[in-house]
């Protein structure tokens, strides 16, 4: 059996809270791994509010906005 060192271990996600950031449709924000994007669509509140970006070269994606790494622009 293998001990695996802790701190080799990665970290557990991180809530964004974008879900606070007052996001409508339009914004431009960023996203950490996908660059600039445009809120297509909002659907949902809270914890449970989904944003559908577009992404120039990736596409479009939904995201978990309490969870997405997002930056309102």
């Amino acid at each position: 059996e293998r001990v695996v060192d802790a701190a080799l271990k990665p970290a557990p996600p991180q809530q964004s809270h974008a879900d606070r950031l007052g996001l409508q449709v339009g914004d431009d924000v960023r996203h950490g791994t996908f660059g600039e994007g445009v809120i297509l669509r909002l659907e949902g509140e809270g914890d449970k509010a989904v944003a559908t970006v577009r992404f120039p070269g990736v596409g479009e994606k939904q995201l978990l906005l309490s969870w997405a790494p997002l930056e309102k622009l």
